[in-house]
């Protein structure tokens, strides 16, 4: 697997979470990677032991990871896409709209949800 960070933001907490805080607070950093996997298959003709199809497939995962102020958390979703450009547009709207590793899941379910309406 190969890991690529994709996008980089910073942002300031106020207490009580809202992202609008005193610049002199200490940041904490939102890192967006895009994960690349590759998969050997060997498929096997039934009654014909000799026949086989290798197949090459490749996946796009998403991770995120925050840290400051004390803090490290990191999630990672798995073969959200085959599609390479679609990973890269969906890492883009994840960090334009901060999402956390604790929200990347329902993140990602949402930004699917939208885009298969949208085809």
């Amino acid at each position: 697997m190969t890991m690529y960070l994709h996008e980089h933001r910073e942002v300031r907490y106020a207490p009580g979470g809202s992202c609008l805080a005193d610049p002199a607070e200490e940041p904490v950093r939102l890192d967006y990677y895009l994960y690349e996997s590759e998969d050997d298959w060997e498929i096997k003709v039934l009654g014909n032991e000799a026949a086989a199809v290798r197949l090459n497939l490749v996946s796009y995962g998403i991770g995120v990871t925050e840290s400051g102020r004390e803090l490290f958390e990191e999630k990672f979703v798995k073969e959200v896409t085959n599609d390479k450009s679609a990973a890269i547009n969906i890492v883009g709207v994840i960090a334009d709209n901060l999402v956390t590793p604790c929200c990347l899941s329902e993140g990602l379910e949402e930004i699917c949800a939208i885009e298969s309406t949208v085809v």
